[in-house]
């Protein structure tokens, strides 16, 4: 399950393109920068299997809902006003539950005492939007990468993923918004050493979030 160079190299590619075009963007049309808040509730990590010493296939470890924060940056076309990009970094504490976990032509595994883990976002994305006057309803999506911090791991884990959103924009007063947002992430993560010394695992994490978010219109 480990991702591999190429992709890598290609995720790292768009990001790198989207911001040098967000960069290279002329100062008329619109820009807008905003911040959300909102909450991330994970799916549980899936497709687990056992890295190093652990080896196997190991249950799926269930997550908790976390407080989700990030902020954004972002263009709509002048000459079509309803397609956009943006660029997206979020952060959010996800932890795995503590629990009994089987494991499936491995060495065994005892109680997992659970982890803290720490998933932050940074995301490209294509944006389509109605060109309402104050009602806006928007989809997007995009690449990204997905930096992983979890307690006990021997490094932080990095891998690129990608995202997919829907909402709603609405207009309070001349250059400032509201919206609301659903947001999906998915990512494939390896963490070494996190079960013990030699012994770790990789997996599929998706998450969805529901995010509150305030705009600021140029």
């Amino acid at each position: 399950m480990r991702c591999s160079r190429w992709m890598r190299q290609t995720t790292g590619a768009a990001l790198l393109c989207g911001l040098l075009g967000l960069w290279t963007l002329p100062a008329s049309a619109e820009w807008y920068i905003g911040g959300t808040v909102g909450a991330t509730i994970p799916n549980g990590l899936s497709n687990t299997s056992g890295t190093g010493q652990q080896g196997g296939t190991l249950t799926t470890f269930t997550q908790q809902t976390a407080l989700s924060y990030g902020g954004k940056v972002g263009y709509f076309f002048e000459r079509y006003k309803w397609l956009g990009l943006d660029m997206d970094v979020s952060t959010a504490t996800p932890n795995i539950n503590s629990k009994q976990a089987s494991v499936t032509g491995g060495t065994g595994l005892g109680a997992n005492t659970g982890q803290n883990l720490r998933v932050t976002t940074w995301s490209t994305n294509l944006v389509a939007r109605y060109p309402g006057e104050r009602f806006r309803p928007y989809v997007g999506g995009g690449l990204g990468v997905f930096f992983a911090d979890a307690s006990g791991a021997s490094s932080a884990n990095w891998a690129p993923g990608a995202n997919g959103f829907a909402g709603l924009n609405i207009l309070l007063i001349q250059h400032v918004s509201m919206s609301l947002e659903y947001r999906y992430h998915y990512a494939n993560l390896r963490f070494d050493n996190v079960l013990g010394p030699g012994r770790g695992f990789e997996t599929t994490y998706t998450a969805n979030t529901l995010n509150l978010g305030l705009n600021y219109h140029f």
